[in-house]
């Protein structure tokens, strides 16, 4: 079946799994390889990346992952396209729990109306993406903290652009296409059949398909399958002469708390939370607030999380 349909290319949380993938191939599934055989990439994390924040105890995080305690992490997708600090395209909340090998996923909707903690914007009322632009990873990390009651013990700030340099680094990725369909006016066409796409396509084949209203698209389906093949990729075709493009992916495009000895502790103490992950997406309703449209979020729903993450620590 072929359908036309207007293309209207807007700003859009398209990317949450996508980068979540590319965090989880830097520390789990690329991670020990990369470590155990490229000290320049431990150069890299440690002198380009790392970089501890106020917001967050350091000392007491890293304690907790010696002791193989659950932690929390905060992923940050930044979009640096209209300049300054750039907007949190994405905030998720990562908990990872070694001793029930078990990983909560916690999306937090970039419109959700929130309170901006830090210097100069104490209880000042905004998105909560706008936290980053307003204070940077400091004042996002206080006030996710605070929208949610919950501790961070880490973060990891991914600039978006970065996905598509890193596409691009692994030589593209390949996946199954099963849609037929044309888009006129952007004079697209797509027929079922295998894709080879550089970075910069993929990032329009997922962008486009966000924008198309036709009922034959599982946009979930094809975000897990852009997912996966990065993954595989990734574990496949990392190569000697490919780990300098890596690296320089990882100090171009990756901030975070995280050293050397954290990420090596983590891959051999946390890998198997990778086999029971539990994705939710905090929910609420839409209101206009000022001429601004806000996602409000209830207390039972902060507190529906709470405890997802809670039993989750309390199971052993």
């Amino acid at each position: 079946m072929s359908k036309s349909q207007q293309l209207e290319i807007k700003p859009k949380r398209i990317w949450s799994k996508i980068i979540l993938g590319v965090v989880l191939l830097i520390i789990f599934f690329v991670g020990g390889y990369v470590l155990s055989i490229y000290n320049g990439v431990k150069e890299t994390i440690n002198a380009q990346m790392y970089q501890p924040l106020p917001s967050i105890n350091q000392i007491q995080s890293e304690k907790k992952i010696v002791k193989k305690e659950p932690v929390n992490f905060l992923l940050l997708g930044i979009n640096k396209q209209y300049g300054g600090k750039g907007t949190a395209e994405t905030l998720l909340v990562i908990s990872l729990n070694p001793k029930t090998g078990s990983m909560n996923l916690i999306t937090i909707p970039r419109d959700t109306r929130a309170v901006m903690v830090g210097k100069e914007t104490e209880d000042k009322i905004n998105k909560i993406n706008n936290a980053y632009s307003y204070g940077g990873a400091d004042m996002a990390i206080e006030s996710v903290e605070n929208l949610l009651d919950l501790e961070l013990d880490y973060y990891v700030q991914l600039n978006l652009a970065g996905v598509t340099e890193l596409i691009d680094g692994l030589g593209g990725i390949t996946i199954n296409n099963e849609l037929d369909i044309e888009i006129e006016e952007a004079n697209i066409k797509l027929t079922p059949g295998e894709l080879h796409l550089s970075g910069t396509q993929a990032y329009r084949y997922v962008e486009m398909l966000a924008s198309y209203q036709g009922d034959e698209i599982d946009f979930t389906a094809i975000q897990d399958e852009i997912f996966g093949a990065i993954i595989q990729k990734g574990t496949t075709s990392i190569t000697i002469n490919k780990l300098e493009t890596f690296a320089d992916f990882l100090g171009d495009n990756v901030t975070t708390n995280l050293d050397f000895n954290n990420i090596e502790y983590l891959l051999q103490n946390y890998t198997g939370v990778q086999n029971n992950v539990t994705q939710y997406v905090l929910d609420g309703s839409k209101e206009t607030i000022d001429d601004v449209i806000y996602l409000i979020v209830p207390d039972e729903e902060i507190e529906k999380v709470q405890q997802m993450i809670k039993e989750d620590d309390l199971e052993i």
